[in-house]
């Protein structure tokens, strides 16, 4: 039976060289998933045209858009296709920040896993709403 060598300090030394090289490398990557994710958005625009909604992933609403011929709805409807867009914005916005995360982690990552995973309830709940 053979005892392994310990090693030199030069090679400790080197090999906690490569270890903080990499530790360095996965920060700058996490921090580059974090602005995308930050500033990842989506604009949607409602089925019938009437309007369009900006999002954030946060979930954020940014800006909404309405059209002369919205105004022709009944508030009812309005309000329903209103609760709708912001849905699906929020959702595309969720996907996008999912795509970019996707993009630099791979689709196994639990960060993608989660994003996908909450876009998934915005397609739920509008469901549950009866929307389109």
């Amino acid at each position: 039976m053979t005892t392994p060598v310990p090693e030199t300090f030069d090679e400790a030394r080197l090999r906690l060289r490569a270890q903080a090289a990499e530790a360095r490398e996965r920060r700058e990557a996490l921090r580059e998933t974090a602005a995308a994710v930050h500033t990842a958005h989506a604009t949607v625009r409602s089925t019938d045209g009437t309007l369009s909604v900006t999002a954030s992933a946060d979930g954020a609403v940014t800006d909404v858009t309405v059209t002369e011929s919205a105004l022709d709805d009944t508030p009812a409807r309005l309000s329903r296709t209103l609760t709708a867009t912001v849905a699906a914005a929020q959702r595309g916005a969720l996907e996008n920040a999912a795509a970019a995360s996707a993009e630099r982690w791979g689709e196994g990552h639990p960060l993608v896993a989660e994003l996908r995973q909450s876009a998934q309830r915005f397609t739920s709940e509008q469901r549950t709403w009866g929307y389109e």
